[in-house]
């Protein structure tokens, strides 16, 4: 009962934030108080800078001094070319969330889902923009599609909609990123429409394990946005984490939520590495280490992504170099055998192959080691 009344919470809270202006102006506002505020919390500056980057993150994907009128598919060079001013971080944020309010701006007029062209003199330039432009496209038609759903009383089966959805993402994505269009539904699913996880995953696993794969590494990432997770309470957010891990149906979906989860934590994280590393800290390395390769998988994906979207080398070199602060042994050795050398290995052997061949969808799901 309990469960279900805060993920219901959780639910009504995430739609206002992603409808209301005021969610988003009011956390502007209020992350000048979080620092001052932190020794009263249980994590200190840890949370305070989680919560910081949380909403500066929110603050650029929503943002609000956007110019509405200019949200059309066919201006995204020149998005892409003027968030070139921004510093890494900052651009990261504003590109993707520029991508999806294009396309909630295309849904006002139109039914149908575009085709995710990308044109213009400096198509290079837009080549490692593909990513934020599928990812952030990816969340508006899922959102818009499941919408429709459960406002429609006549509506077509769930299972009719997401086949469409399936086979529209996989018709109108650039060749090869098709899995950047299917793995945002699992993330809009988990903030938006829990009730609808189970029924969802059932079809989904069904149909594809791929897609089922990629639905479920969405909901990771989804997960760590909830607003649950935006509580200062680690015991709170180890609750919420376990609780999803638990209803995960069976090995591959527990790994993906987990490397969706750390993945959302690291790209948000990147430049607060204690922040993972508290979070680790929590609790006992053993609890961790039959997920260490899941919990690899999504940091060091998560830095690949980093890498790709802005060729930022000194943040990923200060995430990887950073100590964990006052740790113990025995996370240290955690953070340097898994986190860092499987992150420096798919850095150096894997991400050129991905770039070259422009696969970098490829690791939108758990890949293994």
């Amino acid at each position: 009962m309990v469960i279900k009344l805060l993920d219901k919470i959780s639910t009504i809270i995430a739609r206002e934030a992603y409808e209301a202006n005021w969610v988003s102006l009011l956390s502007q506002r209020l992350s000048g108080s979080i620092l001052s505020a932190s020794q009263g919390w249980f994590g200190g500056a840890a949370a305070a800078e989680e919560i910081q980057a949380k909403i500066h993150a929110f603050s650029c994907f929503r943002n609000l001094d956007a110019d509405e009128t200019q949200h059309k598919l066919q201006d995204w060079p020149k998005c892409v070319e003027a968030t070139r001013t921004y510093d890494p971080y900052t651009s990261m944020w504003l590109l993707e969330g520029w991508a999806t309010r294009v396309i909630d701006s295309h849904f006002k007029t139109n039914l149908d889902f575009p085709w995710l062209a990308v044109s213009g003199a400096g198509k290079e330039m837009l080549s490692a923009s593909r990513l934020a432009l599928h990812t952030g496209a990816g969340m508006s038609f899922a959102r818009f599609t499941l919408s429709r759903w459960t406002v429609n009383a006549q509506a077509p089966s769930l299972s009719a909609v997401i086949e469409e959805f399936l086979a529209v993402a996989g018709e109108r994505a650039l060749p090869n990123y098709r899995r950047c269009l299917v793995e945002p539904l699992g993330l809009v699913v988990r903030t938006l429409y829990s009730q609808l996880t189970s029924p969802i995953s059932r079809l989904l696993y069904a149909r594809s394990r791929e897609d089922c794969a990629l639905f479920w590494h969405g909901s990771g990432r989804g997960l760590y946005f909830s607003p649950l997770q935006m509580v200062p309470s680690v015991r709170l957010r180890n609750w919420s984490l376990d609780e999803a891990v638990s209803n995960a149906p069976g090995v591959e979906a527990r790994a993906n939520l987990l490397s969706g989860f750390f993945w959302a934590m690291t790209l948000v994280n990147i430049r607060h590495p204690e922040v993972v590393t508290y979070f680790l800290g929590s609790r006992p390395v053993e609890h961790w280490k039959p997920d260490a390769v899941a919990i690899s998988d999504g940091v060091s994906a998560a830095l690949l992504v980093w890498h790709h979207l802005t060729g930022d080398n000194a943040a990923t070199e200060h995430f990887l170099g950073r100590v964990p602060y006052p740790a113990p042994g025995h996370l240290r050795r955690f953070w340097e055998d898994q986190i860092v050398s499987s992150s420096r290995r798919r850095l150096t052997h894997e991400y050129e192959r991905l770039r070259r061949d422009d696969r970098i969808a490829d690791i939108f799901r758990f890949q293994g080691q």
